[in-house]
């Protein structure tokens, strides 16, 4: 009888070993719907510029750090109807810094707050 208890407790263990939890309770998961990681590449006009293997060195590459200009509205609908269009002055526009965060830079809710400690 002793050895009967002993071989269902085993197979009751064995069994919700082998039950999958979902993936929120699973301490194992480390990520849900991700992207695989890749690598980075850029085109070069020739094996030169290519062998340096640096970005600066590609006329394909532009880095978009800078001064932009920004308009900002707080929703769609206060938008011109031509602000598509690239005749639009952006005289009146304002400065911001890009990278940059434009709420920091004084844009947006003020209600929601920002943290500045870095």
């Amino acid at each position: 009888m002793l050895t009967l208890c002993t071989l269902f407790l085993v197979l009751a263990t064995a069994t919700l070993a082998q039950e999958k939890l979902p993936y929120w309770q699973d301490v194992q998961t480390v990520g849900v719907n991700k992207e695989y990681p890749r690598s980075a590449f850029m085109t070069y006009p020739n094996r030169e510029k290519a062998l340096t293997m640096r970005y600066e060195n590609s006329p394909y590459y532009r880095l978009l750090n800078g001064t932009w200009k920004f308009y900002f509205v707080d929703s769609y609908k206060d938008l011109p109807a031509n602000i598509t269009d690239t005749a639009t002055s952006t005289a009146g526009w304002h400065d911001i810094q890009v990278p940059g965060n434009w709420e920091v830079q004084g844009f947006g809710s003020t209600e929601i707050p920002i943290s500045l400690s870095e």
